[in-house]
């Protein structure tokens, strides 16, 4: 996945797995990894790539049009991901069918371009199926 970073180390830490955060008092993990000086408080963790989805719902959006409502309306869906063994997490779901999705199926970790800006692309994460 590296050849679709511009800047590597810039991804490495969602390449490995997504960063959270374990509190250095309570040992909870938090996502994402807290950032600034909350961050002495927690041990970075580096979650696990594959989980099972345990709830979904979709969002429609319509195009933003001059004051007026646009066709056609842009449907995503967005699920909570039960990472093996470590926390849940809340990521955009890619699949093209939405009748496929059931309870407890597989997904893993994937990147995503999210568009571009001043110096380079960005990026997001996303849940997809595993191949099998």
């Amino acid at each position: 996945m590296s050849d679709q970073a511009s800047d590597e180390t810039d991804q490495r830490p969602i390449e490995d797995g997504l960063l959270a955060g374990r509190s250095l008092i309570d040992g909870r993990l938090v996502f994402p990894m807290p950032e600034g000086e909350e961050a002495a408080a927690y041990q970075p963790v580096i979650l696990a790539r594959r989980g099972r989805l345990w709830s979904w719902t979709s969002q429609r959006h319509r195009p933003k049009g001059l004051g007026i409502e646009v066709e056609p309306a842009h449907t995503i869906l967005i699920g909570y991901v039960e990472l093996d063994g470590q926390m849940m997490v809340e990521g955009h779901l890619l699949i093209d069918d939405a009748s496929s999705l059931h309870r407890g199926m597989e997904l893993e970790l994937t990147i995503e371009t999210e568009g571009e800006a001043g110096s380079g692309a960005i990026y997001s994460y996303a849940f997809r199926p595993i191949a099998k």
